[in-house]
């Protein structure tokens, strides 16, 4: 069983650190795979942050392939120091593919990967809410780290900063934030719940081969 899916137990509404329970953190994701994500928008949804918001990532049109956001644009942005995120890597490999797999079995989930990283002085989004729970798995760089059970004007419940192979997992709808301040690289793991209303397949994240021998 996956460290994560062993170490976290249930998806409920406590807030905890998990520690540190993984080592081979290169067997999810390097630098060089970032950098290859990157590089491929069209395989992989990118996402830029600069000031705490979302901003706009222009496009180049192909006749193959419709509208691909400007690979150029983000490179360029990432070592300006702006903070990308890296939407679909749970797909990436055979780690990352078994992990969801995995989540998803256990707590009858609809999870996905998402990178968050940058380079000196990248930012985050400011203090905030998400609907689903969230799995936080520091894998570069050291990220602080706050969340509340109650208003944001009291003091925080968790206040740490995550070190590369600890997790922290964020219970849907409680405020957090997390705060950069170095070169870094984390994956978020949203934990979309199965409800009876949903119309939703759960992701096929088997690896079919072909019988080319």
């Amino acid at each position: 069983m996956n460290p994560i899916v062993d170490a976290l137990q249930v998806l409920d509404q406590e807030p905890r650190f998990l520690g540190k329970i993984i080592d081979n953190l290169d067997d999810y994701i390097t630098w060089d795979t970032i950098e290859y994500c990157l590089n491929n928008p069209q395989f992989y949804p990118i996402d830029l942050i600069k000031d705490n918001s979302k901003i706009s990532i222009p496009v180049n049109q192909y006749h193959w392939l419709g509208s691909i956001a400007n690979k150029k644009f983000i490179i360029d942005s990432v070592n300006q120091g702006k903070t990308f995120i890296i939407l679909n890597y749970s797909h990436n490999n055979q780690t990352t593919a078994s992990l969801m797999e995995e989540l998803t079995k256990k707590f009858n989930v609809h999870p996905d990967i998402h990178v968050y990283g940058g380079l000196l002085g990248s930012d985050s989004f400011s203090i905030h809410k998400d609907y689903p729970p969230n799995i936080i798995v520091q894998v570069y760089g050291e990220t602080p780290w706050k969340i509340w059970k109650g208003d944001i004007t009291n003091t925080p419940d968790i206040n740490i900063v995550l070190k590369p192979g600890e997790v922290l997992y964020v219970p849907g709808g409680l405020y957090h934030v997390a705060s950069p301040t170095t070169q870094r690289v984390s994956m978020s793991i949203p934990c979309w719940p199965n409800l009876a209303s949903d119309n939703f397949e759960f992701t096929d994240r088997n690896f079919y081969k072909i019988n080319y021998r």
